[in-house]
């Protein structure tokens, strides 16, 4: 199908629709040309819009109320012919932020860790007593009475140490020494401090009979201790010979 200019007499003028402008009066605004579909601003009732709705505008009644332009987007105020973008960001309701980086700004991540960080309630600053500012450190009643201490000595009192807890590791014996300590000789077995010498031969391992011979002033005392004979003290050849001179007179 072929294409067909038509002239514009032959379209009507319901089709088309125009700002007329901005007027102050109810007066001005009849005094304006127009069709059915254009409009007008009356910036003497706070930039309501008016529309042509019927004739040419000429009779009040031709008009219709459609709008507060106050907020309305109005076709001067369209982003397409508009100074700068300034105009065109307070057109839309941006705020300053529209004109920054996202990099300016936490991520999610980092808030959702600012959710559980130390809160303005928790803060330091503002607290009315040190107990409250420890309590919100995460100190313990007993953490706390540590860190007032005065001085070491201090710390180690409330710890409930005691005087070895300041000497070195080498003022004390050993596991092994202790080990052979189990089994040394122990104060009840001690010499040193017992009543009588009877007992400190008990506790030496001495019998009866044993501490009989140890007090015993010389050999011979020993050997009668012992019950011996006068022939304890013979050489073995002495006695081999006496009993060979028995036998000779004997036969």
């Amino acid at each position: 199908m072929p294409l067909t200019r038509i002239k514009t007499t032959a379209i009507d003028h319901v089709f088309l629709s125009e700002f007329l402008g901005t007027v102050a009066s109810e007066s001005a605004m009849l005094a304006l040309v127009g069709g059915i579909g254009d409009y007008a601003v009356r910036s003497d009732l706070n930039n309501d819009s008016f529309i042509i709705t019927q004739n040419n505008g000429s009779s009040i009644g031709d008009w219709q109320k459609i709008s507060n332009t106050s907020t309305a987007l109005l076709k001067s105020e369209n982003l397409n012919d508009l100074p700068d973008a300034g105009t065109a960001r307070s057109n839309l309701g941006l705020g300053t932020a529209s004109t920054t980086a996202a990099t300016d700004y936490a991520t999610a991540a980092q808030g959702s860790t600012a959710d559980t960080a130390l809160q303005p309630t928790n803060n330091l600053n503002d607290l009315n007593d040190a107990g409250t500012a420890l309590d919100n450190l995460g100190f313990s009643a007993f953490g706390k009475s540590i860190i007032d201490d005065a001085d070491a000595a201090a710390v180690r009192t409330t710890l409930g140490l005691g005087t070895a807890a300041t000497t070195a590791a080498t003022d004390y014996a050993t596991a092994a020494q202790g080990a052979t300590a189990d089994t040394a000789l122990q104060p009840t077995n001690n010499l040193n401090d017992l009543g009588d010498v009877s007992t400190a031969l008990t506790n030496l391992g001495f019998s009866t009979f044993g501490k009989s011979i140890i007090d015993d002033a010389d050999a011979s005392t020993v050997r009668t201790t012992l019950g011996l004979g006068t022939a304890a003290t013979q050489n073995a050849d002495d006695v081999k010979s006496g009993i060979a001179t028995i036998m000779a007179f004997t036969i």
